[in-house]
């Protein structure tokens, strides 16, 4: 006996819905695909370009980070190459320029680039988003042509990028101290996202999940807003900062 809302419990009812979400996913997959593709066509460009025309595609700072990567890889300091001015850690992240090949840092920093994408996805879900905003979302940051440029370039910018996000990200899941990790390495690498630290410190509030007034009821309301989790961030990330420049400072003395 069929009732007026029968349809409502069929199987056959429930396979378009898995339908679109397969055909959704493969769409994703597919802009991945795409925006790899896309960057090492980039990069196989830059060689040609470099090599062919008097205005080079690869970003004059990436000739800068290769033969920093060199004096390091030698057994030097990285500020033997004068106008150098990155951390140590980029040129030793950098050594497979010279040990491998030179075109590394390029696939390097355009494999970050992508994890951003796959970065953009994992946080817009977690927000909410539905399936058009996440597409649009993805769309605008892998077929960029400023980020594919930037990244294929040799820029180092990826990496900034691709650590504010995992910043983000961890906030977004609740876990403020690989959110503060994060946040340190990425002002280490590149001292301008501090400008960001208020933004978490707000973020950071009473409303935040499982967080609570550092001071209780006893304090005054002019300390309100401090929390126990963003004084966890402030700490975590200080002290990352710190670490990895002391120890580059140990090192190589600057």
């Amino acid at each position: 006996t069929r009732t007026p809302c029968s349809y409502l419990t069929r199987p056959r009812a429930r396979q378009p819905v898995r339908e679109m979400g397969a055909r959704r996913r493969n769409d994703m997959n597919m802009a991945f695909v795409c925006a790899v593709i896309l960057r090492l066509v980039l990069i196989a460009w830059s060689a040609y370009q470099d090599a062919n025309f008097d205005v080079k595609y690869t970003d004059i700072d990436y000739f800068v980070y290769t033969d920093a990567a060199r004096h390091v890889v030698r057994g030097g300091s990285p500020y033997e190459r004068a106008t150098y001015r990155y951390p140590p850690l980029l040129a030793v992240l950098l050594a497979p320029n010279v040990l491998v090949h030179e075109m590394w840092g390029k696939v390097f920093f355009s494999t970050l680039d992508i994890a951003v994408g796959g970065l953009i996805l994992k946080i817009g879900r977690r927000r909410g988003m539905n399936a058009r905003e996440l597409k649009y979302a993805l769309w605008c940051w892998l077929f960029n042509p400023f980020t594919c440029a930037i990244s294929t370039r040799g820029s180092c910018e990826a990496l900034t990028g691709v650590l504010m996000l995992l910043t983000v990200e961890a906030l977004t899941a609740g876990a403020t101290t690989r959110a503060a990790i994060a946040y340190g390495f990425v002002v280490h690498m590149r001292l301008y996202p501090i400008i960001h630290a208020l933004m978490f410190v707000a973020f950071l509030n009473k409303d935040y999940m499982g967080n609570r007034a550092l001071f209780g009821k006893r304090g005054s309301k002019a300390l309100s807003w401090v929390t126990v989790e963003n004084v966890k961030f402030a700490v975590v990330s200080s002290a990352t900062f710190f670490a990895l420049t002391a120890g580059s400072y140990a090192v190589y003395g600057m």
